[in-house]
Formats: structure tokens, sequence, C-alpha cells
């Protein structure tokens, strides 16, 4: 014989509540099959050591990884910016000079402050000021606005 069991939801099981208890689980699920490890600290270990070939190494090697969009997109500038700074200290200021710019957007106050100034003394010692310009000026409204190029457009006035 066949039982049927019927459930009713009461004020607890609402609808709200099961999502926020679902989402709960999947934050939880996800985070559990993270391993927390300070993803660059080997190469930051090889950057304050003056290793910079390792340091680029480690850079390169290294593929940012997470759930959160503007996280994900920090760590994407972070790792542009100092396979930058490892390019540069390599001899290699072209490059340098791209990746700096690619990772301008996307990095915080202090790290963004570093990019535009080290963008900029690369621009200056190799002759490039109008290159740079011209880049500033292809940019959207709403980029040029950004605390990121702020300072940067105003050494360029």
């Amino acid at each position: 014989m066949e039982r049927l069991i019927e459930i009713r939801r009461g004020a607890l099981w609402s609808g709200r509540f099961v999502r926020g208890f679902l989402c709960l689980g999947l934050l939880l699920a996800t985070l559990s099959a993270c391993e927390v490890v300070p993803l660059d600290q080997d190469a930051r270990t090889f950057e304050s050591e003056g290793q910079w070939d390792q340091a680029f190494d480690s850079w390169s090697r290294w593929e940012p990884e997470s759930f959160c969009g503007t996280c994900l997109r920090y760590m994407h500038g972070r790792k542009e910016f100092h396979t930058g700074l490892c390019l540069e200290q390599l001899g290699h200021p072209n490059e340098a000079k791209e990746h700096y710019w690619t990772s301008l957007i996307s990095l915080h106050s202090d790290e963004a402050s570093e990019c535009a100034r080290r963008l900029l003394q690369l621009h200056q010692a190799r002759g490039t000021i109008d290159e740079l310009r011209k880049k500033i000026s292809a940019l959207s409204s709403e980029a040029k606005e950004s605390k990121n190029y702020e300072w940067l457009i105003s050494q360029l006035r």
C-alpha cells in the first residue's frame, strides 16, 4: 500500500527562507571546495628578494579565481600590475607599459597610484607621451572620471 505524505509550509518555510537556506548551502559548498592559499605569496617573496625572473614566472602562472566578479577583476588587475613590475625590472619597459595600462582600471587606490606613476615614468623615459595621451583620449568619459586615471590625466595637461 502506497502512503502519501503531505507537507505544509508554515511561516518558517516561506519561499524567502528556503531560497536563503539554499544560497547559504551553495556558498558553503563553494568555500569548502576552495583551498585557502595566499595565491601571490611566492611571487611577492620573490619580488621582495629581487628575484624578478622567478616572480615573473609565478605571476604568469597564477590564474585568479573567485566567485565574486569584483574580486576577480581586482585580482586580474593585481596580476597585470605585478607582471608589469617584473617586466620593468627585467628590462622590458614596452611590455611593462602594456601591463600597467591594462591593470590601471581595476586596481585599488594605492596600487592604482603606483601604477599610474610607473606608467607615466616609462612613457616619459621612452619619449612616448603622445602615445599615452592618445590612449587617455580614447577612454570613455566615465573612465576618465575614475580616480585611477585622475592623477595621470592631470600630469598630461
